[in-house]
């Protein structure tokens, strides 16, 4: 959730952030019992990578949503990578129709015209581990 507040705030998820929750998701996927084989971690996290690069280099999202993206994968197995997906789909929506609502009321500014995907990605990753769990 600290990428989700500062992407809001700043509109930029640092790699320091992101860093962070990829160890931490990497320690749950290779201590945690019930977290599955690591392998399916690992293999997650290199498709949501893969995934995340294309949609930066297609200009759909910025370059820390992906990495975003990628870390909080590692700590899901490759199972719920649909499940992650949807939710962070569903979450974007949301994000998008609650974004254009504040816009028109507010008038805001066009220095926070970007979108904060970061919280979308976040939202859908608690939700996926809430769902998977």
């Amino acid at each position: 959730m600290a990428a989700a507040g500062y992407d809001l705030v700043r509109r930029v998820i640092p790699n320091w952030l992101n860093l962070i929750v990829l160890v931490t998701g990497a320690v749950w996927a290779f201590y945690d019992p019930n977290a599955g084989d690591a392998w399916s971690h690992i293999a997650h996290f290199a498709i949501a990578l893969v995934a995340g690069m294309l949609l930066f280099k297609f200009g759909a999202w910025g370059g820390g949503d992906g990495k975003l993206y990628a870390a909080c994968a590692v700590s899901l197995p490759l199972q719920a990578a649909p499940l992650f997906a949807l939710t962070t789909a569903v979450a974007g929506v949301l994000l998008v129709v609650a974004f254009g609502i504040v816009r028109r009321v507010s008038k805001m500014s066009s220095s926070l015209s970007a979108l904060p995907y970061g919280v979308a990605i976040a939202v859908g990753a608690i939700c996926t581990h809430l769902i998977f769990a």
